[in-house]
């Protein structure tokens, strides 16, 4: 250090030096741990001979030189710790932290543990930070494969000569072992490849006939490790990527031996990390593996060759006290809770400082004592019976997530969740003498996984209650509504001026109730997936008529222009014309509704590409730029006055959006500015050209006529609905006969005769779906239709009634001429049935489904 040329330094020469850097400096020096100092802006680094050890091949040059110089490839993960102690004058402290360095020439796996301190200057300022350092390397990898070796020694009772789960032990740490092959020698005196890790795209077959398999050879006759330069020649040359980016170089073949002094029985070639120096330790860890698996085919001879029992009961007892001794040393590192219980009262004979964290006691109060005297509150759990059960079969436990009662920091009692493995040990005579414990907490991802399904489970309820309001809302709403809507059309059909101008109010404003309550009904089915399409091949221009017929009252009323410009033919598609026809008239609603009296509105449709354009465009009120993103979502609206002139709940345009999208198309909104109208842009694609031979399928014949005049029964405990109804009826020459609950109406239908039934669903006592099945009961109503006219319009009432017996569904308010209607086509009692199953819905507005 005084031999340096410090004026060359961002520090200067030392006489310069503040005093404190001084100390600081010959502080380091005497050290006899690695240490270093950052010093100044550049974090001139200062360090003394320990620490030139890490530097490796950057030491002398980057002695005095700037840390980010020195260390570009660590550089942008320490510096974010060097500057929270610059600017905050606290510590920073990393445990057996990895870095990657290439100190040696190569990229080399390291762990360091250190700690960052600021540095104050004669001023008292922050002004370097000193970092004495601590490599962990050794220790870390040295867990890691004692881990390993704990794991295959685990294996020795199997019966299998390399067990799969050895292979799978040794399989698991690829950051030491990225490949292995086992070859074991046949009786014939030859080696045959019979397991492998890290190779799973070569094929076994293959591997056999791989060069590498001669120095499995060589290490075999020579009984003695060899070492492989050049792995990919060795494999054929083919390339084996392990763990890190670089390939694997070199190799290792280790006989298969559990002493120098044993003949060998294979042997195993490990594959070399490229990120690790091949020194003793490294030598030793797989000489160790070898030796392991050796104990494995040693513990299979064993068991089948009886003239060498007495000696192979020796060599297992000295083996059993090795692996034990072993087994403690790797127990007391492990990073897991791990125990050792012997004989039938399960006393403690070692713990490790995880378990004892666990039970919060201390190792003395535990060792040597049976386990349920040291952990009383274990008693009534389950780990008494379980212990007990593997104790007496001598075959091992897995507990998945058990809850366990133990003692917490706070000296009471809470429950947690503990994956573990109860493994019996054996004495060499075979009988089990006690019982290995390996377990992991697994408390915070079970209390995390039951959030989680609290939440699902609370989104779902939220979710059913939503359908089922939306439903109930439905009955509710259409129920009161069934005898206004016959009512007006009774008073519309009968003639009469004197009230035409409040009907016409009544009518108008029903219809608006109706279609609201369809609006919701159908929002929630589209948002639930649940609308069925039934899809025909059309002209656009038809659905487009039948959309401008149902808009037009609006548009007529508020006085606006309306220009079509759609092509009558050419512009076919594959869809369901009802549900697109409610579509546009959904859009057509929307721009009359939103334009000012005496207004444009253009509907245009023409061919883009394979897809169908079809715009609506308006010369309205155009859409706030904050609401424009948000146009499609259930409920939103611009914000309007308190008349709420325009009205609506805000569902139009999400049906609109669900209806397309069922078709596969899409909707945009598009608006310059406010007052500069809006408008809407449907595309769809086009129904693909018909074949040469394309036809369409004719209708059948229509069934002959049936009489005209019936006997029909109407059941409703609405006595305003049902009094309506049959007041329809009787006009249109039928005979009605009218009970208000089940009771009633099966009383009506044993003494008179029924053609036809009209039944409620939600009716009191008895509901439909039970009165239908009643009257049929009775012999001359076997073959009655019926039809049910209810409140409830979703797919699955739809469903639900067509499974109990009826005929036909309709939803109310009814229209009258389509009940008239049904009435005569439904064949009477006693009449043959044709297939007249119905799905229809008011002419009044489209029902949900």
């Amino acid at each position: 250090m005084r031999s340096f040329d410090w004026s060359r330094t961002d520090v200067g020469p030392p006489r310069s030096w503040p005093r404190s850097l001084q100390g600081y400096v010959s502080m380091i020096v005497d050290m006899p741990t690695p240490a270093i100092i950052f010093w100044g802006p550049n974090q001139t680094q200062i360090y003394n001979d320990g620490y030139a050890v890490i530097m490796g091949r950057r030491h002398p040059r980057y002695f005095a030189a700037g840390y980010a110089d020195c260390w570009p490839d660590t550089y942008p993960v320490v510096y974010p710790w060097m500057r929270h102690v610059l600017e905050s004058g606290g510590t920073w402290q990393v445990e057996n932290q990895h870095f990657t360095l290439t100190r040696h020439g190569f990229s080399e796996e390291c762990y360091f543990t250190f700690t960052f301190s600021p540095l104050r200057d004669d001023d008292g300022e922050v002004a370097g930070i000193i970092q004495p350092v601590i490599e962990m390397t050794e220790s870390v990898i040295g867990e890691r494969r004692a881990l390993t070796l704990s794991r295959l020694a685990a294996q020795v009772d199997s019966l299998s000569p390399v067990t799969r789960e050895a292979m799978a032990a040794l399989g698991e740490n690829t950051a030491d072992v990225p490949m292995s092959l086992v070859y074991l020698r046949e009786p014939t005196g030859a080696l045959r490849l019979t397991a492998q890790t890290g190779l799973d795209s070569f094929k076994l077959e293959d591997m056999a006939s791989a060069p590498i398999s001669r120095a499995a050879g060589q290490a075999f006759e020579a009984n003695a490790p060899v070492e492989i330069p050049d792995v990919e020649a060795a494999l054929g040359g083919r390339r084996h990527v392990g763990p890190w980016p670089e390939p694997t170089r070199r190799g290792y073949a280790v006989p298969l031996r559990r002493s120098p002094a044993d003949p060998p029985r294979g042997t195993v070639i490990f594959g070399l990390s490229p990120r690790l120096h091949f020194g003793d330790r490294y030598r030793d860890f797989l000489g160790a593996a070898a030796r392991e698996l050796a104990a494995n085919l040693a513990a299979e001879e064993a068991k089948r060759t009886e003239r060498a029992l007495l000696a192979r009961e020796r060599e297992a007892r000295r083996e059993a006290e090795l692996q034990k001794r072993q087994l403690t040393d790797l127990m007391m590192q492990a990073p897991t809770p791990m125990v050792v219980l012997r004989g039938d009262q399960f006393v403690i004979e070692l713990a490790n400082e995880h378990a004892c964290r666990l039970w919060m006691r201390d190792p003395g109060d535990v060792i040597g004592k049976p386990i349920l005297d040291a952990l009383p509150e274990l008693r009534d759990q389950v780990f008494e019976e379980l212990l007990s059960e593997v104790f007496r079969t001598g075959e091992a436990y897995v507990g998945k997530e058990i809850r366990a009662r133990l003692k917490t920091p706070e000296r009471g009692f809470a429950d947690s969740y503990l994956n573990f493995v109860y493994a019996p040990l054996w004495t060499p005579a075979g009988e089990v003498d006690g019982i290995l414990i390996v377990a992991f907490d697994v408390t915070e991802q079970v209390h995390a996984r039951r959030q989680v399904n609290e939440l699902r489970d609370a989104a779902e309820s939220a979710s059913r209650a939503k359908d089922e309001f939306f439903a109930l809302l439905g009955h509710e709403l259409r129920n009161p509504l069934a005898p206004i809507f016959t009512a007006l059309q009774l008073m519309r059909l009968r003639g009469g001026s004197a009230v035409e101008r409040e009907r016409l109010v009544i009518e108008r404003q029903a219809n608006h109730l109706v279609r609201l309550v369809d609006d919701l009904l159908d929002v929630s089915g589209i948002t639930r997936g649940k609308i069925s399409l039934r899809k025909e091949r059309g002209e656009i221009a038809g659905v487009v008529t039948h959309a401008v017929e149902t808009a037009l009252p609006m548009i007529e009323e508020r006085r606006h222009e309306l220009v079509v410009d759609v092509p009558d033919s050419g512009l076919e598609v594959h869809a369901d014309p009802d549900r697109l026809s409610q579509a546009i008239s959904n859009l057509l609603t929307n721009a009359a509704k939103y334009t000012e009296p005496g207004g444009r509105i253009t509907i245009t449709a023409a061919r883009r590409g394979h897809d169908l354009e079809l715009s609506v465009r308006d010369t309205g009120i155009g859409i706030d730029p904050a609401i424009l993103p948000r146009v499609f979502d259930v409920f939103v609206q611009e914000r309007q006055t308190l008349d709420r002139a325009r009205g609506g709940l805000g569902l139009g345009l999400a049906i609109v959006h669900g209806i397309v999208e069922l078709h596969g198309g899409s909707v945009e909104a598009k608006s310059e500015a406010r007052g500069a109208g809006s408008e809407f842009v449907v595309r769809l694609p086009l129904a693909p050209s018909r074949d040469a031979d394309g036809r369409d399928i004719a209708r059948p014949a229509a069934p002959s006529a049936l009489p005209k005049r019936r006997a029909v029964l109407v059941v409703d405990d609405n006595e305003d609905a049902a009094t309506t109804l049959a007041a329809s009826l009787e006009d249109a020459g039928h005979e009605v006969r009218i009970a208000y609950d089940g009771p009633g109406a099966l009383r009506v239908a044993e003494s008179k005769q029924v053609d036809v039934a009209l039944l409620d669903i939600g009716l009191p006592v008895m509901n439909g779906y039970e009165l239908i099945r009643r009257l049929r009961e009775l012999p001359h109503l076997q073959s009655m239709p019926a039809v049910a006219v209810t409140g409830y319009g979703q797919a699955s009432d739809r469903m639900r009634s067509q499974a109990a017996g009826f005929d036909a569904h309709l939803v109310k308010p009814v229209d009258l001429l389509e009940v008239e209607s049904l009435v005569r086509e439904l064949p009477a009692a006693g009449h043959p049935a044709e297939e007249l199953q119905t799905d229809r819905r008011s002419s009044q507005g489209p029902a949900s489904s």
